[in-house]
């Protein structure tokens, strides 16, 4: 089985298929990118190149892509790998039993493959598909994701809330509203990873306070202060190149 580059397509290789049945049949796989970084090859190995698998990468305790660790894209020029995780130095135990460190994509996976099996642990109604889109979509490369370490290194903070703005139908909820304290909670059904001003008008028109701030997923839901403000109706507007929402507090 003298595989060529052309054959990652993800549809190919035997174990290629064997991992697209496993998805389809409802399973979270996840496999290491490969070591081929630094040699001829260098792209990524099978089974990694199979749509929906957990293809990862590795990364130094920085999150800075370890040299060895495979790219993509894939043949048919899809994302991979598809996240990172520590496969540079990590702690080990040896054939003899002694705790060593090594170095390889395949320490940096089963890091990600106990990640998902947390989260479908926390969110057991979640399906494979959307356990994985939670952890790519976590990832501090999710808005950029390239062919070096993909859509970046996963965080389970960012995966929580995103799993819990599933459930809201608004684009931006404000809470509680009517807001008792000086600080109410902002979440945003889907961060916008863009730059956004957020001004609190009075019901005059009359600006009181505006802030500038960028919310990725990690930071959603994010406190916003309503120090300062007296009982009363107010707006408080979002905007951003992408975005323009106005919505009502009442603060009591």
């Amino acid at each position: 089985m003298n595989y060529h580059y052309g054959d990652m397509d993800g549809k190919t290789t035997v174990i290629t298929r064997a991992a697209n049945e496993a998805i389809l049949r409802g399973m979270v796989v996840v496999c290491s990118a490969g070591n081929e970084g630094r040699n001829e090859w260098h792209y990524i190995t099978a089974p990694s190149d199979a749509q929906g698998i957990l293809s990862c990468g590795a990364v130094d305790i920085n999150g800075v892509r370890a040299p060895f660790s495979s790219v993509g894209p894939t043949a048919d020029n899809r994302i991979k790998p598809d996240v990172v995780s520590l496969g540079l130095g990590n702690a080990v135990i040896d054939s003899s039993g002694v705790i060593t460190s090594g170095n390889g994509t395949s320490f940096a996976s089963p890091l990600i493959a106990s990640l998902a099996a947390g989260v479908w642990q926390a969110y057991p109604q979640l399906s494979a598909q959307k356990v994985y889109n939670a952890i790519i979509n976590s990832a501090d490369h999710a808005s950029t994701p390239d062919n070096l370490r993909g859509y970046g290194l996963p965080n389970f903070v960012a995966i929580k809330n995103i799993v819990e703005a599933t459930y809201i139908n608004a684009g931006i909820t404000i809470h509680p509203n009517p807001a008792p304290d000086a600080v109410v909670t902002v979440t945003f059904k889907k961060p916008t990873y863009e730059p956004f001003t957020v001004t609190i008008f009075d019901c005059l028109g009359r600006m009181l306070s505006r802030s500038t701030l960028t919310v990725s997923w990690q930071d959603n839901p994010f406190q916003l202060s309503l120090y300062g403000i007296s009982p009363g109706m107010y707006y408080i507007q979002f905007k951003s190149q992408s975005l323009s929402q106005t919505l009502k507090l009442i603060k009591v």
